[in-house]
């Protein structure tokens, strides 16, 4: 069996023995095929943001598969810390990470990965090293002594991406080939979040943007106009101020957070915008609204836009008007009596 395990060595390494001239190897667009079993399949949560950290053998895999808006992935680091019986032939083994992979089974307890590989990167002399594989042109990874930054954008299309440990040289000791090697594996989300909105009429009934209703409608984030059809829109995180106004409804104004990493939605939902009638009729009338009392109530009346029915009533006499109101305009409404005074 160890004979047979040496053999395999020999086998992966022998592709890999003249890439030890330097420390750090992004390579593009070069295929490679790994074999070995899979001991971990992890979904990194990115608006959690929260690292995990695996153990993995000679040869064995891990698929790292990120969970979430990928607008907001800034790449994966990869913190690995080698055991000490690994650092005894610094190089003898390696990091490396495929992209846009495709799975098939080898055997009854080891899969088949083909990919492009986005780094191999021998241990060091140290106790620890750490790589990041950026996902955005724009990331904000910066090489430096204690972090390689790979060359190559691996996008999330290219997810999920396989890591292992490989060796990279002839004739690796027996403790170092049994190492337990553990990496922790971080997902780096911008300092960003984003904004979407969520229409209702005044039954819960969902208004999607692109409906006429909302045409004539006004959305400001912080006193910037919105365009709907844009939406969700990116900010940086914490709380944010929205308003929204339109002809046909009630202006609305309210806060709402904005978290890193993740779409916020804000659910707004649309009220008419009323007209508001002032009454004025001499005292003791009786003052009806499509059938309801509003005797003594208020002088100032909101009615939603549309047709209405007005009574005023004095003793046995009335008076009924129809009136139609607009949204948010103003109507005065008042009732006077005139003395007729008729000679014989």
């Amino acid at each position: 069996m160890e004979h047979r395990h040496h053999r395999r060595i020999w086998r992966l390494s022998s592709f890999l023995t003249l890439l030890t001239v330097t420390a750090v190897f992004p390579v593009h667009s070069v295929a490679d095929v790994i074999q070995g079993p899979v001991e971990h399949r992890l979904e990194l949560d990115l608006a959690a943001g929260t690292p995990m950290t695996i153990e993995l053998g000679l040869e064995e895999i891990a698929l790292i598969n990120p969970v979430g808006d990928p607008r907001f992935l800034n790449g994966i680091e990869i913190e690995v810390a080698i055991p000490a019986d690994a650092r005894e032939f610094p190089g003898s083994l390696a990091l490396l990470v495929l992209r846009n992979i495709s799975e098939s089974e080898a055997s009854q307890e080891a899969r088949r990965l083909e990919g492009e590989r986005v780094i191999l990167q021998p241990f060091p002399s140290g106790s620890r090293f750490f790589t990041a594989l950026p996902t955005s042109v724009e990331h904000e990874f910066r090489s430096s002594a204690t972090l390689d930054v790979a060359q190559s954008i691996t996008s999330s299309n290219d997810m999920p991406i396989a890591v292992s440990i490989q060796p990279v040289m002839k004739g690796i000791s027996r403790r170092a080939a049994a190492a337990r090697v553990r990496l922790t594996i971080r997902p780096v989300t911008r300092n960003q979040g984003g904004l979407a909105l969520r229409f209702q009429d005044i039954d819960g009934n969902a208004i999607e943007y692109s409906d006429e209703r909302l045409s004539a409608t006004e959305v400001h984030l912080d006193g910037e106009r919105l365009v709907l059809s844009e939406l969700p829109v990116l900010r940086r995180p914490g709380l944010h101020r929205v308003s929204f106004r339109g002809e046909m409804w009630k202006e609305q104004s309210f806060t709402v957070g904005i978290e890193r990493g993740s779409i916020t939605t804000a659910a707004i939902r649309l009220e008419p915008a009323v007209a508001r009638l002032f009454l004025s009729a001499p005292e003791g009338t009786e003052v009806f609204i499509n059938g309801r009392d509003f005797t003594g109530i208020n002088d100032v009346v909101d009615l939603l836009p549309g047709e209405h029915t007005l009574l005023f009533r004095i003793g046995d006499h009335t008076v009924t008007r129809r009136i139609r109101v607009e949204p948010s305009r103003e109507y005065k409404v008042s009732l006077s009596l005139d003395i007729l005074v008729n000679e014989d």
